[in-house]
């Protein structure tokens, strides 16, 4: 039926359709010039980040320049990712410091985000959940576990109870990662 209709309709909006396309247009470049704030921030968060690798003094700044990006709704996900990155797997903050990592985990997950998530669910009293979320970074990332190994050695100093079980089990776990995935010569 609606082949055969040949009535042609036509919108007499003008007024509304003008006024709807220039707040459309004044939205889009606030957001434009929003986001490009929010990227300079975030660029030289990256900046001092990278120069904290030579200087944990730029750490502080790095960190401040972070949380300003943070602010900017449309990078506040990449915020959140490298602040996860630079977190430190302790315990203190530790509900805030998993709520954050979880959002950086389900954003992009990457080495350290994986890891430390299972950190913190090591010192949640979540060993199960833990060693589970070990398995997982193993095996998405074993290139990575030397280092993480390391910060691993260092937590069983702190907390021998909590964290020489899953040490043991991350070990036990990345040897069998080696028998499986690497092939013999």
């Amino acid at each position: 039926m609606g082949l055969i209709d040949k009535t042609n309709y036509r919108l007499e909006l003008r007024t509304v359709g003008r006024l709807s396309v220039s707040v459309i247009i004044l939205l889009g470049a606030m957001s434009l010039v929003q986001a490009f704030q929010g990227y300079k921030h975030l660029e030289e968060a990256l900046q001092l980040r990278l120069a904290a690798t030579k200087d944990p003094k730029y750490i502080p700044a790095a960190r401040d320049e972070l949380l300003v990006a943070y602010r900017y709704p449309l990078l506040s996900s990449y915020a959140e990712l490298f602040i996860a990155n630079m977190m430190d797997p302790g315990a203190d903050h530790l509900k805030e410091k998993l709520e954050l990592n979880e959002r950086a985990l389900h954003y992009i997950p990457n080495s350290p985000v994986v890891y430390h998530q299972a950190l913190f669910l090591a010192w949640s009293d979540r060993p199960e959940e833990a060693k589970a979320m070990i398995v997982d970074a193993i095996w998405a990332y074993p290139f990575e576990w030397a280092a993480v190994k390391t910060e691993f050695d260092q937590l069983v100093k702190l907390d021998s109870a909590r964290f020489g079980p899953l040490l043991e089990f991350a070990t036990q776990k990345y040897e069998e990662y080696q028998r499986a995935a690497v092939p013999r010569k």
